[in-house]
């Protein structure tokens, strides 16, 4: 509860034990009017942490001896259980999905931020994409040209995780 809320309801409660001129010298307290408060020239910092999810994806890959293009990706986040030493111990900070804020309020409607929102984007073998292009000289039974057919994500064929940021 806010202070002023507090001390109306005291002297209310006074009031009722007490005779009518403590109610009369408490009536001004009561009729104090609100002071604004304002966000103007002040910063601020938020933390915490996030939960994941990714429509599919059009993911390319250009290379010495491969250009292919997967589509309809599936990906899923990787967020790590919760433990008081993952989660709180400041030298663990980025083993769990953030996001962090610091900014400055140059007017109360009007602020400049930075931001750093950590996610974990990792695709799952055994799903089957879309694949076009080409893949060669891996003497695996992956090379070859490729126009749109299914291929199933398998560990030999792609591990693939951008588990280190995403940060923007």
């Amino acid at each position: 509860m806010k202070l002023h809320i507090l001390i109306m309801l005291a002297i209310s409660i006074l009031a009722i034990f007490f005779n009518s001129e403590i109610t009369a010298q408490t009536s001004a307290l009561v009729s104090i009017p609100k002071v604004k408060n304002s966000k103007a020239k002040t910063f601020y910092a938020s933390w915490g942490w996030n939960e994941d999810r990714y429509n599919r994806s059009d993911i390319r890959f250009i290379g010495t001896d491969y250009d292919f293009k997967l589509t309809d990706v599936k990906a899923i986040q990787r967020q790590k259980k919760f433990t008081v030493n993952d989660f709180l111990n400041p030298f663990e900070v980025s083993i769990p999905q953030f996001n962090f804020r610091l900014g400055y309020y140059i007017k109360d409607d009007i602020d400049i931020f930075i931001g750093l929102d950590h996610m974990k984007f990792v695709v799952p073998a055994g799903q089957y994409v879309g694949i076009s292009g080409h893949i060669k000289n891996t003497e695996t039974i992956y090379d070859g040209e490729y126009n749109g057919e299914q291929i199933k994500i398998t560990d030999d064929f792609l591990d693939f995780e951008h588990t280190d940021g995403l940060n923007y």
